[in-house]
């Protein structure tokens, strides 16, 4: 059996990762900030691959609300290791694959965007609120999707939402706020405040929930100017 080119396998490899980064791109609110994190941070890929096998739910961009195979599930599981390996690498220190004895503190990845201390779990009685359209009101009848943003601040009006959360050009002022109950134990990701995107400025406290928030969690929307 003939060796594999490895020009061709290190092309390959690049190709699947731009397609797994574009559809990051897509499902998780068209920032490159998440993107860059959902397809990288090994985080994620345990946590997500993790609930995917024990739950069957999809949540990937390639299989969003779907009910998965077996053969999937499987294969999500795999992911968690590889994502639970990389994980306690990073935290506890890896060697350089090229030698040498060099290894990632826990202190330095906190500084960075994939800092393993910004995923958390709720607790009782936490409140967010997503500033969106009331017209949008059927979306939200099954919580927040997977991927979606919220924030802590309350009362503010479109303008200031759309500016301060940095949110996606080319669509209207938001014209309502929903408050969102997540259950305890919902899984969330702390930016900690939304970067500059879009032309806007962000610096407002922003969270994701990588997995959604499930039904019932969202209020009625309340209109604001």
């Amino acid at each position: 059996m003939g060796r594999m080119n490895p020009f061709f396998s290190t092309t390959q490899q690049l190709y699947s990762t731009a397609q797994t980064y574009n559809a990051n791109y897509e499902t998780f609110g068209e920032s490159h900030w998440n993107a860059i994190n959902t397809t990288f941070n090994p985080a994620y890929a345990m946590i997500k691959g993790g609930y995917e096998a024990t739950t069957g739910f999809g949540v990937s961009p390639n299989n969003l609300g779907q009910d998965l195979s077996v053969r999937q599930r499987i294969g999500s599981g795999v992911e968690s290791v590889l994502g639970a390996v990389g994980t306690f690498g990073i935290a506890f220190g890896v060697p350089e694959v090229m030698g040498g004895g060099g290894a990632v503190s826990v202190g330095a990845i906190e500084n960075t965007s994939t800092a393993l201390s910004t995923f958390r779990y709720t607790s009782e009685g936490e409140t967010f609120f997503h500033y969106a359209y009331a017209e949008n009101i059927a979306n939200f009848r099954n919580g927040l999707r997977p991927g979606a943003f919220a924030t802590t601040v309350e009362k503010l009006s479109g303008k200031e939402a759309q500016n301060g959360l940095a949110l996606p050009a080319g669509r209207p002022i938001p014209n309502a706020v929903y408050k969102i109950y997540p259950q305890p134990g919902t899984l969330i990701k702390g930016n900690p405040v939304a970067e500059p995107l879009f032309g806007r400025p962000g610096g407002l406290p922003e969270y994701q929930f990588p997995l959604g928030t499930g039904p019932g969690t969202v209020s009625e929307p309340t209109l604001i100017q």
